[in-house]
């Protein structure tokens, strides 16, 4: 398995591992938004060293300031 670049990562592999991916699945008839949302929570809480390569709400802001 890779290494998790973030949150969302480690969520979808604790889903997969029992088995609440595939009942979401079945229960929401296919997609549920999943992918989006992992990426979604990588970038907003990715792991120290890993980049998402987007930018985030902080390093906006932190630019803005300056």
């Amino acid at each position: 398995m890779a290494a998790s670049r973030g949150l969302g990562d480690t969520i979808h592999k604790v889903t997969t591992a029992t088995g609440i991916d595939k009942l979401v699945n079945k229960v929401s008839g296919g997609s549920c938004g999943c992918g989006a949302r992992k990426e979604r929570l990588n970038a907003m809480f990715p792991y120290k060293g890993q980049s998402t390569g987007k930018t985030n709400k902080n390093q906006v802001i932190g630019k803005i300031k300056r």
